[in-house]
This record gives C-alpha cells, structure tokens and sequence, in this order.
C-alpha cells in the first residue's frame, strides 16, 4: 500500500484548505496522531480550528502507524463512532 501512495506528491501541491473551509466542517472529528509522527503540528493547528476534535496519540507510533498497528487506529475509531451520529 506504501508503495501506492500519492501522500508526498499531494503534500507537495499548492493547493490547500483554506482555515475558513475547515471551520466549516461542524461534524464531530476524531484526528488519531503517533505519538512520533512529523505531522504532530498539523494536530495542533486542528485543534485551534475544529472545537469538536476528539484527538487520540498512539504511543510508540509514527504517522504510518494503521499498516503495523491497525488495532491502535480502529480501538478508538470504534469509541467514537457510537457515540457521535454522522
């Protein structure tokens, strides 16, 4: 699935959400960070856009964590889903 991915050729496009965009976006949000990923900043600024952001950090995970530990991704995705209607 690595192999696949267009993360770094997306990453590298000019064309982002404006903070506006996001702010529009009212349903519950759950955002699930390893605790090593180099994308923790983009978690911080979430948090100051989304209010409804439940955040989870996997220990000992970095941003790739669901390929090795599906279970750290699905544990709380399950925890959330239940209690949010979407």
């Amino acid at each position: 699935m690595l192999e696949k991915t267009t993360a770094i050729a997306d990453l590298s496009q000019e064309t982002q959400l404006a903070v506006e965009q996001l702010q529009a976006i009212t349903c519950p949000v759950l955002a699930v960070y390893g605790d090593r990923s180099q994308t923790l900043p983009t978690l911080q600024g979430l948090e100051r856009t989304w209010p409804n952001l439940t955040k989870v950090i996997v220990a000992n995970a970095g941003h790739f964590f669901p390929s090795s530990q599906p279970v750290a991704l699905l544990t709380p995705l399950l925890e959330f889903l239940p209690r949010h209607e979407v």
